[in-house]
């Protein structure tokens, strides 16, 4: 499939290169050709095996909406394998207010990523968090969880005259 990738100068001798729809690839080479070469490899070292979602390339009409940076970049398509990587996506619809949806898109855009990589992101850190935090409030053991809501209990009830 060809996804687009967005590329730029930093320097004389340096351009910098990011994928919309692969928000974990970041590419720095002295030559479009150079970052060319390395995007599949590195879209297989960040999402092969893992649980990263890989959404579907970013439209043209997307593309025009994505402002990337104000600088002079160029975007192009490049042709990446997605049978060498064991990531899939699948498409969700799902309803979402105005303003919040617009609060998105222009994080998104601030982020250089597209909409559903926005989303993707923000699902994976948000179960990120909640495993962390359930694993910090996870208890020794059943049995020492219980007694310590029981002497709360029993602290709160003496300390009441």
């Amino acid at each position: 499939m060809k996804y687009p990738l967005y590329v730029n100068r930093i320097s004389s001798t340096q351009l910098r290169a990011h994928f919309p729809d692969f928000p974990r690839v970041d590419l720095i080479g002295s030559s479009r050709a150079e970052i060319e070469l390395n995007a599949q490899w590195l879209i297989e070292q960040a999402y092969d095996g893992s649980d990263q979602p890989i959404s579907a390339p970013t439209s043209d009409t997307e593309l025009r909406a994505l402002r990337a940076d104000g600088s002079d970049g160029l975007w192009v398509f490049v042709e990446i394998d997605l049978a060498r990587v064991s990531s899939t996506a699948v498409e969700v619809r799902f309803n979402i207010l105005d303003t919040l949806l617009d609060r998105v898109d222009a994080a998104a855009t601030e982020h250089h990523m597209t909409r559903a990589a926005f989303f993707s992101r923000a699902a994976m850190h948000e179960l990120e968090e909640n495993r962390a935090s359930r694993i910090a409030q996870t208890p020794s053991s059943p049995a020492k969880s219980f007694i310590s809501i029981l002497g709360a209990n029993d602290d709160r009830r003496s300390s009441q005259p």
